[in-house]
């Protein structure tokens, strides 16, 4: 795996993706992004938008 590709984690509630992405980075992985709210803020913002 490339450390210099875009990493996107997410899990449930965003809290255990936050830290996969603290620990990704700690081992040298540059463009970690960790999903805000994990799949529950995904789920109610499809509801919002109506997809």
């Amino acid at each position: 795996m490339n450390s210099n590709q875009t990493i996107y984690v997410f899990c449930q509630s965003g809290i255990r993706s936050k830290i996969a992405a603290e620990l990704l980075q700690k081992y040298q992985f540059k463009n970690i992004k960790s999903i805000a709210g994990g799949a529950l803020a995904m789920k109610q913002l499809l509801q919002e938008i109506k997809i």
